[in-house]
């Protein structure tokens, strides 16, 4: 369980510049854990967070020799099919490089390779950092508990980005679902090209962000449609779509990129989370609360909540974070919910989303959508079955 409160003093307003830069120097686990610093201002505080906002991958290519020794591997396995790749990376990351490949009918493929002995290297890190979090926690530091919940969220985040394994079913099956969506492009994987240090995919470029006020509009509105549609419709949830991982295409369609990781829902989750959309457009805070363990969310100050959903149906039409400064209050006032593992992971890609959703539209705000989808719902038939069984047993109280 994740515990939500803001805990950094103004006071360490220094501290996020020197250890931005710091975390940069050390490498690919702890620039990782600077990302995820980045969006969890509910933990960190605003001062510490912002530092680490622009806070890049941005780490050498892997040495032209390792990089070569894979690409050497892929043109025995790929045999005529593949014609050229380039020895250049056109992209790095920390926990990879990617390569442009020509197939012999020339289509253009994008080669991903892992880093080599980054599992080693993230395993390392990461042991350290537990036995230090542990070590807060017994010496009884104030928020320790939180920091070694974070702490493990990263672990379980990173280790699933280095399984390219996994990573190639994730393609797959994301493919297949979203198949008829007409707004999303998924790029096309090649299994039998792919192994466990080299994923072979379709190249599909990112054409850019639109240049034109209403042309941005409909981009953020139409990303976070989508989004909200992997969340209610299918369960099947792209779990890091910051920007690097998002794209638009030629024709207009979303590109999502890096699979690593994915968020999948259950079906009565899926539920709760449609029932929980019609009544935030409702505005019905009694039966939003009593709603919310359903979606995994636990209460600890009914009161709190009540003053704290208030604000958020005020945030949703303005997405201004000022809204909770008096539900928050102090730097050390905690928040009355506590999430779980899974919808904290769903918040988490829907927090990364509104930020770039912002910058595409200052307008943006999430009422209009949440207005359209509760509306719709009148017409899902799987979803009111849903709603009058479960209302029939609170009646006959079953």
């Amino acid at each position: 369980m994740v515990t939500l409160g803001v805990r950094v003093s103004t006071k360490q307003r220094g501290l996020g510049p020197w250890l931005k830069a710091e975390f940069q120097q050390l490498g690919p686990t702890f620039i990782k854990i600077g990302q995820f610093i980045s969006s969890r201002r509910d933990i960190f505080g605003e001062e510490l967070s912002a530092s680490f906002a622009d806070l890049q991958d941005r780490v050498a290519p892997l040495d032209s020799a390792g990089a070569q020794e894979m690409l050497g591997c892929l043109r025995q396995r790929a045999g005529a099919r593949i014609i050229e790749i380039d020895a250049e990376p056109f992209a790095a990351a920390s926990i990879g490089q990617l390569h442009r490949a020509v197939t012999a009918d020339g289509r253009t493929l994008a080669v991903k390779l892992k880093r080599p002995g980054i599992e080693r290297i993230l395993r390392s890190d990461l042991d350290m950092l537990r036995g230090m979090a542990n070590v807060m926690v017994a010496a009884g530091v104030e928020n320790g508990q939180s920091t070694v919940d974070l702490l493990e969220e990263i672990a379980a985040f990173l280790v699933a980005e280095t399984d390219f394994i996994s990573e190639v079913r994730n393609i797959q099956h994301f493919g297949q679902v979203y198949a008829e969506n007409g707004e999303v492009q998924v790029p096309r994987v090649m299994p039998e090209l792919s192994c466990k240090r080299i994923i072979v995919m379709e190249y599909v470029p990112d054409m850019g962000l639109a240049t034109d006020r209403k042309g941005r509009a409909l981009q953020a509105r139409q990303l976070m449609t989508f989004f909200v549609q992997q969340v209610i419709d299918t369960g099947i949830i792209h779990g890091d779509p910051h920007p690097g991982n998002i794209g638009f295409s030629a024709a207009g369609k979303v590109v999502l990129y890096d699979f690593g990781n994915m968020i999948t829902m259950t079906r009565e989750e899926r539920f709760a989370i449609k029932e929980l959309v019609y009544l935030l457009a409702a505005g019905n805070t009694e039966e939003i609360i009593a709603l919310l363990p359903a979606v995994g969310v636990t209460v600890v100050d009914a009161e709190g909540v009540r003053a704290y959903i208030a604000a958020y149906l005020q945030y949703v039409r303005t997405l201004d974070i000022g809204v909770f400064s008096e539900v928050v209050g102090t730097s050390n006032t905690r928040l009355p919910l506590v999430y779980s593992g899974r919808i904290f992971r769903v918040l988490r890609v829907f927090g990364t989303l509104e930020g770039m959703c912002k910058e595409l539209d200052p307008a943006f705000n999430y009422f209009t959508l949440l207005d359209t989808m509760a509306s719709s719902l009148v017409l899902d038939e799987e979803f009111l079955m849903h709603k009058v069984t479960k209302d029939l047993k609170r009646v006959l109280g079953g």
